[in-house]
């Protein structure tokens, strides 16, 4: 059964572009998931509300997503520069 701080994860992470991606930048995602769900955890643990803890992580997730756009475009713009 998936905890709470999973939940909150899974459910901030449902605005994520639904994109097909590489092994490497799935992996990363993965480990991107898992360090998130560590933190709502711990935020859960200290004793924070549920609700606040989802719009922390959506605020780093957005963070996330604006870096990641970032890094595509340039790695695109790399691509068709070649």
């Amino acid at each position: 059964m998936p905890s709470q701080a999973q939940n909150v994860v899974s459910l901030a992470m449902t605005t994520l572009p639904k994109v097909e991606i590489s092994c490497v930048l799935k992996a990363r995602i993965e480990d991107h998931r898992k360090n998130l769900t560590d933190l709502a955890s711990s935020l859960l643990a200290s004793g924070q509300e549920a609700k606040q803890v989802q719009l922390t992580i959506e605020t780093v997730l957005n963070s996330f997503n604006e870096e990641l756009a970032r890094t595509i475009s340039s790695l695109k713009e790399d691509t068709d520069a070649l």
